[in-house]
């Protein structure tokens, strides 16, 4: 049976109102507070499908990566969580070198 993760690869902040659109700052800030630069946190994300059975392991999007200007890093308020994707593939319990897709 395949099995299904999403590992988080780094937390970031994006303008709150760019965000939520038209929907009135009132009703989304008590769930999504934003920093003193308006922006709210998010996660950025990615997949890992694991099936033995077909002896696959799939690594669905990379997440933000690691290549970003300190300017950028500032902006968007980019905290990465580990080294990179290997890393963070390793520590959920996978080998990085066993990905076939």
């Amino acid at each position: 049976m395949a099995r299904l993760l999403t590992i988080v690869d780094a937390e970031f902040g994006l303008d709150g109102g760019a965000m939520m659109g038209v929907v009135p700052r009132a009703l989304w800030e008590r769930q999504h507070p934003p920093d003193a630069r308006n922006r709210i946190r998010l996660v950025s994300r990615f997949v890992v499908v694991d099936d033995p059975g077909a002896g696959r392991l799939w690594l669905l999007d990379c997440g933000l990566g690691r290549d970003w200007r300190a300017k950028q890093i500032d902006i968007y308020d980019i905290r990465p969580r580990g080294e990179d994707a290997r890393a963070l593939v390793r520590g959920a319990g996978f080998d990085p070198d066993a990905v076939t897709d």
